[in-house]
């Protein structure tokens, strides 16, 4: 991967879609954590409501914006 590529595009928008994931299900942002059930077949965070329930998409976002987050640092140190 191009190192600016990588430093100017793909890195930031991982921290702001993590930390997006992470302070919208702290703040249960309804569109993230409650989303309508008639999406599940386009929004994968309604799928996933309707299989497993609200809380499990709470804590599911919660965990992604931290990976994404831990993820996005990796490749800050990477190579």
């Amino acid at each position: 991967m191009d190192v600016r590529l990588k430093l100017q595009i793909v890195i930031p928008s991982l921290v702001v879609g993590s930390l997006l994931c992470i302070y919208g299900s702290h703040r249960r942002w309804k569109w993230l954590v409650d989303p309508p059930e008639h999406l599940a077949l386009v929004y994968s965070q309604s799928l996933l409501k309707v299989l497993f329930g609200r809380v499990f998409v709470c804590k599911f976002t919660l965990i992604v914006g931290w990976l994404g987050l831990a993820y996005a640092i990796a490749l800050l140190f990477a190579e």
